[in-house]
């Protein structure tokens, strides 16, 4: 049986690291995070599995947003409901694509993992 939330927990608290790295908002820890954020993320896990790649993440993660009210903006405000990854995938930052691409290389790990040991 596959343990999206192990795997969730380690996507999670990777990306947290590369938020460090990069002097973003950082997340709070999985153990903190709120309902939607562990629910996002193992959703996240789930449809990775299915063969979901970051560009459609990418573009069904606006596509929420959008529906929320929210547009580009240079610099995230949640008051004015900015962020400035509303773009398409191919004109995102290298760093945030490195962190979609991190994401797909945990969860292909444990893909891998799982159908070695016929676990799926």
């Amino acid at each position: 049986m596959i343990d999206y939330v192990q795997i969730a927990r380690v996507a999670y608290e990777a990306n947290r690291t590369m938020q460090v790295q990069l002097s973003e908002p950082v997340d709070p820890p999985f153990r903190a995070a709120t309902y939607y954020q562990i629910d996002e993320v193992i959703q996240r896990v789930r449809n990775a599995f299915a063969g979901e790649t970051p560009e459609d993440h990418h573009k069904a993660w606006c596509a929420r947003y959008r529906d929320k009210g929210w547009v580009y903006g240079p610099g995230f405000n949640s008051v004015t409901k900015t962020h400035p990854n509303m773009v398409a995938y191919q004109d995102l930052p290298q760093d945030q694509i490195a962190k979609e691409s991190m994401f797909e290389t945990i969860v292909n790990a444990y893909k891998d993992w799982y159908k070695e040991n016929e676990l799926s």
